[in-house]
């Protein structure tokens, strides 16, 4: 299982793409955290989708435990134009 903020930086996706790589993993499930998890439920939807990985991807908590302000990044992810893709 892979926890992840999928858009905000590439880390995440970067993450998801090692895994068709790796023989012995096999992805049970992907859940997406902070800030607009619909958002960003669909843009791990289109990156599985593009790779060919079959994994349920779940929605976890929108806000931090830190108090930290998720709405910066979220007007960010939003100005994007792959979001038309998810």
């Amino acid at each position: 299982m892979i926890d992840t903020d999928v858009g905000t930086d590439v880390d995440d996706l970067w993450t998801l793409a090692m895994v068709p790589g790796l023989p012995d993993v096999h992805l049970e499930a992907v859940t997406v955290v902070y800030g607009d998890t619909d958002l960003r439920a669909r843009l791990a939807s289109v990156a599985l989708n593009a790779m060919g990985i079959d994994a349920p991807i779940h929605r976890g908590c929108e806000q931090t435990l830190s108090g930290k302000r998720s709405e910066e990044h979220t007007s960010e992810l939003q100005s994007h134009s792959f979001i038309s893709y998810a």
